[in-house]
């Protein structure tokens, strides 16, 4: 079986994420390894059982002390068709607990959080490190990660880790206040934002409508500070949002005797 490895996974995030069990791009884990055939259980709960072929683009996201080998248990972002892998990037197992900062942590310097995202203390950042402390998010971490490797040597150095950062959503929102946010972004200061103030709030459109919705609590169709803050609030910090406070509650019940 000959393998090619990639250097970029451009191709697996270039195709349309569809759910379901035909879909064209699966995030999961992988379960069970027979030679060239994988079997891979999506974050959606489906089942698939794939096959490596000589076309088949596999990349190891910081494995620089690891063998370059697939095995159960590691994560997986894979593109398919008809179920053949045409590209996959693969990572250390990590953690499937909600990865989110400290209050100490909103405080830390770049530096200060390179120390304690530096788990081992060889002075270089991994993959599975920056899930475990910075961010946790199988569909866009390796890509944000891979991109922020500018040397591509497997893990990130201080002024690539200062990179990542800058692709890391809390620490984006984190940098000031939502009063600070709140008073550019309202342009005909009544107060209130629009959509298209909350854009500017926000400084991005990508997915507007969806968080704007999330944001506008008492579906007003505008946004006072209070419901802005709430809604960086919930960004910062996941566990406070409600689909992850019902998902804990529901653990916690069944881990009940």
């Amino acid at each position: 079986m000959l393998v090619y490895f990639c250097l970029s996974s451009l191709q697996l995030y270039a195709q349309k994420s569809l759910k379901g069990p035909k879909s064209s791009l699966i995030i999961g884990v992988v379960t069970k390894v027979e030679g060239n055939k994988v079997e891979v259980l999506s974050r959606d709960n489906y089942l698939r059982k794939l096959t490596i072929d000589e076309q088949s683009k596999i990349k190891f996201l910081s494995f620089e002390n690891t063998e370059k080998v697939i095995k159960a248990d590691y994560a997986i972002s894979v593109s398919v068709k008809d179920e053949i892998i045409q590209s996959a990037t693969l990572t250390l197992p990590v953690t499937n607990e909600i990865v989110e900062p400290t209050p100490e942590m909103l405080k830390m310097t770049p530096p200060e959080l390179f120390k304690i995202t530096d788990l081992d203390g060889n002075g270089q950042v991994s993959y599975a490190e920056i899930a475990k402390v910075l961010e946790r998010s199988p569909k866009h971490g390796p890509r944000k990660f891979s991109k922020s490797d500018r040397d591509k040597s497997g893990a990130l150095n201080l002024k690539e880790f200062e990179l990542q950062l800058t692709r890391t959503e809390w620490w984006n929102l984190s940098r000031k206040t939502p009063e600070e946010m709140f008073k550019p972004a309202d342009k005909d200061g009544d107060g209130l934002l629009n959509k298209e103030e909350f854009a500017l709030f926000l400084g991005k459109k990508a997915h507007l409508n969806t968080f704007f919705n999330r944001a506008d609590k008492n579906k007003s169709g505008s946004l006072d500070l209070e419901e802005a803050a709430a809604y960086i609030d919930e960004e910062i910090f996941p566990s406070k949002k409600a689909k992850n406070i019902k998902k804990a509650n529901k653990l916690e019940k069944e881990e009940k005797p």
